[in-house]
């Protein structure tokens, strides 16, 4: 059994780090408005309320599911995660699910944030997605699932795996 493991975080904490990404435009419209550059009309306030309401929505579907923790048995893999602040856990056989390494870039090369995601046919999960996990260990975890349904690693894994550990290898000291 291999068991992978993350600092599990409350759900507020979660909604916040995903809320404050989208919430320095309306800082700026703010400034702007209180410094008189800016006037206020009926459709501006529509739409900065609008923007509001989509950014609150946003962040709580993206924020309201976390996994700290997978085990890998000899055929199962099991997650044990948080919606909202509700401990779960759930199970999946290896050989009725798929996964796949997935990068999201940023300008930054040391900012590049590589996830997974594993999913059956009833369920989906982004293992990674909001940059919990260690890089290094969503490659292990990667390795582990390969290795234990057997699969082969394709050529376009092996294109995102060489980045990912070209990454590790050039940003573990930041």
């Amino acid at each position: 059994m291999k068991i992978f493991e993350t600092e599990s975080k409350k759900f507020l904490l979660r909604f916040w780090n995903k809320f404050k990404l989208y919430i320095l435009p309306l800082i700026i419209v703010f400034i702007l408005l209180f410094s008189k550059q800016i006037n206020l009309n009926s459709y501006f306030l529509f739409i900065l309320t609008l923007y509001l309401i989509f950014t609150v929505f946003y962040s709580i579907i993206y924020s309201k599911n976390e996994i700290y923790k997978i085990c890998f048995e000899e055929n199962k893999l099991t997650f044990f995660g948080k919606k909202y602040n509700t401990i779960w856990q759930e199970d999946f056989l290896i050989s009725e699910s798929d996964i796949k390494l997935k990068v999201i870039s940023s300008r930054r090369y040391c900012d590049k944030v590589y996830y997974l995601n594993i999913q059956n046919r009833n369920s989906k999960y982004l293992i990674n997605y909001d940059n919990n996990w260690k890089q290094i260990e969503v490659l292990n975890i990667f390795k582990t699932y390969k290795e234990l349904k057997n699969e082969k690693i394709i050529i376009d894994e092996h294109l995102i795996l060489n980045s990912l550990i070209d990454k590790i290898k050039k940003c573990q000291s930041q």
